[in-house]
């Protein structure tokens, strides 16, 4: 019975030991999953930033596209009343009649 003693101390540093190792490795895992719940919000976020850039982007986009078309049908009607102009002066001018401008 001599070694009774001595046999539940190593058995208590053993089992000591490995509730440590499992604290240890408890701790471990416990930072991976905040780093990786970090990284996932940081990742969420940023789609979120790039959709709302994407989405400035096209409203941007579409405002230039706006002016562009508001451009192009000023310049469509300009042409439209000047020919119309024209051809009723050549009208007039074939009933022998003429608009009179006054040049200041």
């Amino acid at each position: 019975m001599a070694h009774q003693p001595d046999w539940s101390i190593q058995t208590r540093v053993r089992q000591d030991i490995k509730y440590s190792d499992a604290e240890a490795y408890a701790r471990k895992m416990q930072d991976i999953a905040k780093t990786s719940t970090w990284h996932e919000r940081q990742q969420k976020f940023e789609v979120a930033r790039d959709n709302i850039r994407a989405e400035d982007r096209s409203n941007f986009e579409l405002q230039l596209a706006n002016r562009e078309l508001k451009e192009r049908r000023r310049c469509r009607l300009r042409e439209l009343l000047q020919s119309e102009a024209f051809q009723y002066e050549q009208e007039l001018a074939k009933k022998g009649l003429a608009i009179y401008r006054d040049k200041l």
